[in-house]
């Protein structure tokens, strides 16, 4: 690194030998020039430690750490996690052993860590296949396992039996789900067909179809779809993203407004399959009194089995721990419809939130959520709808 006035400052060549003299030398001139030149620390921190560390030597548990870390790997599952902790912990050992007295031992490490991995990997892809042809869900979990192995380097035989499997996958996803559709679709048009449906193509667009003429495809027989339902089931209107609002519904937004789904924090991912109305709303809910809320509660798709859903909680403004979900004991659903009724004081959002609240204004909010296990952590949740407003006061 050449400085005006200075000499330049070697590099550590990994592996070389140096005399103990000659590391002292350059660890006194790093020194001396971050102490003269103190804009270029930054830049000679990283050659100040690698000299050091050739002074200091490698710690001689670095072989018993490089075996570790194989036999972890071996031991575990032998998936993209396991094998990115391995190549990681190993990668670390390499790089602070600059003298290289492990780099042989850390290497063939690092190759057995790679082959295991693709070898593991592999044999889940052909796993997968064999089950015979593909589900959206098979297909999803397909093209993951095939995306990481391919980000890993594999030998080209392999990568090409990967993509292979990968796009034989994504084909009869497609085939036998526009298969599915075309049978569900023989016996007329119902609220449960058009959400069966309307789930299995947004599902393919969404974990299947990769490309833009695909995607393009697949909008336009949602649009057909929509279009169909509408003349079928002209009581309900299905343009507001695709849920299917009766009559009834509409008259309720009007008489609850602004009670009804419309807020999308930027920190929540909201996955919008439901759309909440706030069927019976207190003018106020005062924090640290129970209140009962009622919400009817629509889907645009065919809602998950099993699981538990829930109202999640959230206080725009405050921290972190201002959101939480109050389970629903029963949630019946029917015509992709349900009812959500909650009790709830409120005491666990921040008080600094509800006393904030500008007159007319809303930092608080409801959300239809969804877990597969019980009892989960608000981030074990996936929020389901736009956010319902709530009238929560201090």
């Amino acid at each position: 690194m050449p400085v005006k006035g200075a000499k330049v400052v070697p590099g550590v060549v990994r592996g070389k030998g140096y005399r103990p003299e000659f590391i002292e030398r350059v660890i006194t001139l790093i020194d001396g020039l971050s102490g003269s030149h103190p804009h270029l620390q930054k830049q000679l921190r990283p050659l100040h430690d690698e000299w050091l560390a050739l002074r200091t030597g490698t710690d001689e548990t670095a072989g018993t750490a490089v075996q570790e870390a194989l036999d972890t790997f071996n031991a575990g599952a032998r998936d993209y996690a396991a094998y990115n902790a391995a190549m990681t912990d190993l990668g670390m050992i390499d790089y602070k052993d600059v003298q290289g007295r492990f780099t042989d031992q850390t290497q063939a490490a690092i190759a057995k860590v790679k082959a295991g991995y693709h070898t593991a990997g592999l044999a889940r892809l052909r796993k997968l296949a064999a089950q015979g042809s593909a589900s959206i869900d098979t297909c999803r979990q397909l093209k993951l396992l095939a995306d990481e192995l391919l980000l890993t380097k594999l030998p080209e035989a392999a990568a090409q039996e990967a993509r292979t499997l990968r796009t034989t996958a994504k084909k009869q996803a497609i085939k036998g789900t526009m298969q599915t559709i075309k049978a569900a679709r023989r016996g007329g048009m119902t609220i449960e067909i058009y959400l069966q449906c309307r789930g299995l193509l947004t599902d393919l667009r969404t974990y299947v179809i990769d490309s833009g003429k695909a995607t393009t495809e697949i909008n336009k027989k949602l649009a057909d779809l929509v279009a169909e339902a509408g003349r079928s089931l002209p009581d309900y209107g299905f343009k507001n993203n695709g849920f299917p609002l009766h009559r009834d519904d509409h008259k309720l937004i009007k008489q609850v407004a602004p009670f009804y789904s419309q807020a999308a924090p930027a920190s929540l991912q909201i996955d919008k399959q439901a759309f909440l109305i706030g069927e019976r709303m207190p003018p106020t809910v005062r924090r640290g009194r129970d209140a009962e809320l009622t919400f009817r509660v629509v889907f645009n798709r065919l809602p998950q089995e099993g699981g538990q859903f829930g109202i999640l909680i959230y206080g725009h403004g405050g921290r972190k721990g201002s959101k939480y979900v109050v389970p629903l004991r029963e949630f019946k659903i029917q015509d992709g419809h349900g009812r959500a009724i909650i009790r709830d004081d409120f005491t666990r959002l921040d008080e600094r939130i509800v006393k904030g609240q500008a007159p007319g204004k809303f930092n608080t909010f409801a959300f239809l959520a969804y877990t597969d296990e019980r009892d989960s952590s608000p981030s074990d949740w996936h929020v389901l709808s736009a956010g319902c407003p709530l009238p929560v006061g201090p």
